[in-house]
């Protein structure tokens, strides 16, 4: 899997053509956590948590299985009216999170081309991408990419800390368009869709700072 520093330079280095020849398949770029880092479990803090939760981790006294959120209680899982799609869910600092020091590169490819069928997410190395955080379930998601519209479908598959896309929150098999450059979350890994002409052209065609 390239780093992120070395898409960089690959796309600062060729042409467009030369850039989606050499990655055919769209990008989940994570750029945020909700706490934490994505390889050590963070406290399960009052800003997305239920106050008094914390200690409840048991299933029985709560419904929720240990490791899992409450679902209600997180930015992303609030049930907002007309939420958007496009939005970036912590655009406005509503919830704790941890920007990581560099964003972790998901290229999103099938392992069995052999056979038809959608990108597997999940937290497993039995997934097509695996995200190895507690947050995510083993099967968490599924997505299916189209090369010639140029955007995906994602879909929750039942997961136990949800599937978000902006900050719509998806039912248990609930499926959303994903545009480039739309936020998803998955369980608390907050990511950045790109397609490979939508990564080359983020990286080479800055957007111009406000005056």
């Amino acid at each position: 899997m390239p780093s992120y520093k070395q898409i960089v330079a690959d796309a600062e280095s060729m042409s467009l053509t030369g850039f989606t020849g050499l990655y055919k398949y769209p990008f989940l770029l994570g750029w945020q956590m909700l706490g934490g880092s994505l390889t050590k479990k963070a406290p399960l803090t009052a800003a997305y948590m239920r106050p008094g939760a914390r200690d409840r981790g048991r299933r029985g006294s709560t419904g929720i299985p240990a490791g899992g959120l409450h679902k209600e209680s997180t930015l992303v899982y609030k049930v907002k009216s007309g939420g958007e799609t496009a939005q970036n869910p912590l655009a406005d600092d509503a919830v704790e999170s941890v920007e990581l020091e560099r964003p972790y590169v998901f290229i999103l490819e099938r392992t069995d081309l052999s056979t038809p069928g959608p990108v597997v997410i999940g937290r497993t190395v039995n997934a097509d991408v695996t995200i190895n955080d507690y947050s995510v379930s083993s099967a968490h998601a599924h997505l299916v990419y189209s090369d010639a519209a140029g955007f995906a479908q994602i879909k929750d598959t039942e997961s136990t800390n949800g599937t978000a896309v902006g900050t719509k929150r998806l039912e248990e098999g609930e499926a959303e368009i994903l545009q480039n450059g739309y936020w998803v979350t998955i369980g608390r890994v907050v990511c950045q869709f790109f397609t490979p002409k939508g990564l080359y052209q983020y990286i080479t065609e800055p957007e111009p700072e406000a005056e």
